[in-house]
């Protein structure tokens, strides 16, 4: 598909800074003349996506509290967008994508936006190249296309977990404990460990409000951490019980079980793996600076793992393109994971989209209807 005109306008939601609200704003895209000019198309290296529906995050909020007027200021006041998941419609593809890689005109597409001050996916269009931007895939044949936005992100974190931890080689009577079981990372993490690893018993932390939803996605027991404050406790009495753990993901972010983390796990080869930190984030002032300080305790744990000095494997995990992007779509397929979605608001009503993703308490993901 070509374009007569040099210039793709277009409704995208966008904010100067953390001290102006976001809004629908006018946007434009240049393209780029073909043909001697007649015709307007992308990059060489470029797809251009007409956007379907796109995810919300928590991620999305932190960059939101984190862009100072200080960061606008050194973009040139450039607006910055919102959004990291999409779904949409391929509409122009450059020479050297179709040379090199399977991205034609009219495919359904659906990933994770990987540039995070940048237009975001809450947007009438996006542009990409896919030879950077690989977390991209045609939408899974069992799934909506609006439906599609919802699984990328959450699901990439929760395979880079998953196999940060090595499940592949756990026994066949391996155990884990997933801390934020109702979470949308944390449905993930059950799901794979359970579904696709053929882990024996997932154990998952959730409120008893969502246990019934967590146990339909694998996990064998639930520990309610409403009932227990504190849930080294319960933790510990179920491993002293049942046995120790072979991999425990935090989801959400907890700090309680450090004070004798050995005596959960089964060997130092067993892992900790967050993707919060100590600390459950506090969505409606959390951002990058706030995030960092409340979680100082973190960085030297992660220095002496380094070392090899404490006694399991620690690592902060965050989401990145890979392979994953695929395999999510081929488990989507075979119904091995499951998505979960808890609302969905048109455009122009991202404002009650965003408090509901501030109140923590979405039962899976967030979509907004841009088209």
């Amino acid at each position: 598909m070509t374009f007569d005109k040099q210039e793709l306008e277009f409704n995208a939601l966008q904010y100067a800074n953390n001290r102006s609200p976001m809004k629908i704003e006018k946007d434009a895209f240049q393209l780029t003349p073909i043909d001697g000019g007649k015709e307007y198309s992308v990059n060489s290296n470029e797809i251009l996506i007409k956007v379907h529906s796109a995810a919300l995050n928590p991620v999305d909020i932190v960059l939101y509290n984190s862009a100072h007027p200080l960061i606008s200021y050194m973009k040139g006041g450039a607006l910055q967008g919102t959004g990291r998941d999409y779904s949409g419609t391929v509409v122009a593809v450059g020479d050297s994508v179709t040379k090199k890689l399977d991205f034609n005109v009219g495919d359904k597409v659906c990933g994770m936006y990987t540039h995070p001050f940048g237009k975001g996916t809450v947007s009438e269009y996006i542009r990409l190249d896919p030879f950077v931007d690989s977390a991209i895939t045609n939408v899974p044949e069992n799934v909506s296309l609006e439906v599609a936005c919802s699984w990328p992100l959450v699901y990439g974190t929760a395979q880079i977990m998953v196999e940060t931890a090595k499940v592949e080689t756990f026994s066949e009577s391996s155990r884990v404990l997933v801390i934020g079981g109702a979470t949308s990372v944390g449905r993930y993490v059950v799901q794979l460990c359970k579904n696709v690893y053929n882990v024996k018993d997932v154990v998952a932390i959730c409120s008893a409000s969502s246990a019934e939803t967590v146990k339909s996605l694998g996990a064998n027991s639930i520990i309610d951490y409403k009932v227990h404050p504190n849930i080294f406790n319960p933790v510990s009495e179920y491993a002293a019980e049942k046995g120790k753990f072979d991999a425990i993901f935090d989801c959400c972010g907890n700090g309680d079980l450090f004070q004798d983390l050995p005596s959960l796990l089964q060997s130092n080869s067993s892992s900790y793996l967050t993707i919060q930190g100590n600390k459950k984030g506090d969505y409606t002032v959390a951002s990058m600076s706030h995030y960092m300080k409340s979680n100082l305790s973190m960085f030297p744990r992660i220095f002496m793992n380094a070392l090899g000095l404490l006694g399991y494997n620690y690592a902060f995990v965050m989401t990145k393109p890979g392979k994953w992007i695929h395999d999510g779509k081929k488990n989507i397929e075979l119904g091995k994971v499951k998505i979960q979605v808890d609302s969905v608001y048109k455009m122009n009503d991202f404002e009650e989209a965003f408090t509901k993703l501030r109140s923590n308490r979405a039962s899976g993901k967030i979509i907004i209807s841009v088209e």
